[in-house]
């Protein structure tokens, strides 16, 4: 990684901390990890790039630093002004992918393509881009389904030929180059994320960077408008929520009615985990009921903006789930705003 690699993850006027960045691209979810990621406006990050070089992205903010572009002590770091005026901004990840499992369906997407174009060749002898069993097995569940559907080849590999095509007309025509030619086809196996690099004047991580970029964008869309046929793909790997499985499952029982105290017991579990699974679900969801677990005084204290120990001192009943939990309410109310 070069040193101005990373420096996509941070702001001119927030301190962030790299720990937390990475956990988030890592998807090490912990509330510590989702609070960080609330407050940098990062969420849209969560799991976007499991097998990130944990090492060798610090590395690269160290050198960052000593270069002068990222300024900061303690473990956070903020841009400083030059390089602020430097940066070129790149849209997050859409909201919508956030369900799906990222990687599978990258191997699932380019496996499909490759099946597909190697159908319309009726060529039934090569050798699968993908080594792993579950991905192949899945792709071809899914395009033994798809061929019952239509009458002919032609008309199928038509039909997978027009969606694509639409899905790269709602990018920008560069990305849609980077994109097609990444995709394997029946006369190679695609530009690798080396040579985009090379031949776009970029290195490996910005350019692998745009790629998965690309492909969020193109999970959302299949997500959003269920376009036919990668719906059925994508929708393979897509999760029934957007929290880590456990907090899903505390989810499910305090929609139930059940009260903390319950949800530990039936789960078997201490009653601070189902807080730290409710801290979890006040962060990503939309609609958590703060009033069900903020009483009206702890509601009006002012305590945005200060730590936990100073608001003790003004308030010495305050418990750190409830300081915590209102945090997270004025954030999001402020980011609404």
């Amino acid at each position: 990684m070069k040193p101005e690699d990373g420096l996509i993850f941070f702001d001119r006027h927030q301190s962030r901390r790299p720990k937390v960045i990475l956990n988030l691209l890592k998807n090490k979810l912990t509330v510590s990890a989702l609070y960080g990621g609330l407050e940098y406006g990062l969420l849209n990050y969560i799991g976007f790039w499991k097998k990130l070089d944990r090492q060798e992205f610090l590395n690269s903010l160290d050198q960052a630093v000593k270069m002068g572009y990222l300024t900061g002590e303690r473990d956070a770091l903020k841009l400083t002004e030059r390089e602020a005026q430097q940066q070129s901004r790149v849209l997050p990840p859409p909201e919508a992918s956030l369900r799906v499992k990222f990687d599978p369906a990258i191997k699932l997407w380019l496996m499909a393509t490759q099946v597909v174009s190697e159908y319309s060749f009726k060529n039934t002898r090569y050798i699968p881009i993908s080594e792993d069993s579950q991905i192949n097995f899945m792709v071809k569940k899914w395009f033994a389904n798809w061929k019952q559907s239509e009458t002919s080849r032609p008309k199928l590999v038509q039909e997978y030929q027009q969606a694509l095509g639409a899905l790269c007309e709602q990018l920008p025509k560069e990305e849609a180059d980077w994109f097609a030619n990444y995709l394997p086809n029946h006369h190679d196996l695609g530009l690798t994320v080396e040579q985009l690099a090379r031949v776009n004047n970029v290195s490996p991580f910005q350019m692998e960077l745009r790629l998965r970029l690309i492909f969020r964008k193109i999970f959302s869309s299949v997500i959003n408008n269920q376009v036919t046929p990668f719906n059925q793909l994508i929708g393979m790997v897509v999760q029934p929520s957007v929290l880590p499985k456990s907090t899903w499952q505390t989810l499910q029982l305090l929609q139930k009615g059940y009260n903390v105290d319950k949800i530990a017991e039936l789960r078997r579990v201490k009653i601070n985990t189902v807080k730290e699974h409710l801290l979890m679900m006040a962060i990503l969801l939309d609609d958590f009921p703060y009033q069900q677990f903020l009483s009206p005084g702890v509601a009006q204290m002012k305590i945005a903006g200060i730590d936990f120990q100073t608001a003790l001192q003004e308030y010495p009943e305050l418990t750190f789930f409830d300081f915590r939990l209102s945090q997270i309410r004025f954030i999001k109310e402020r980011q609404r705003q």
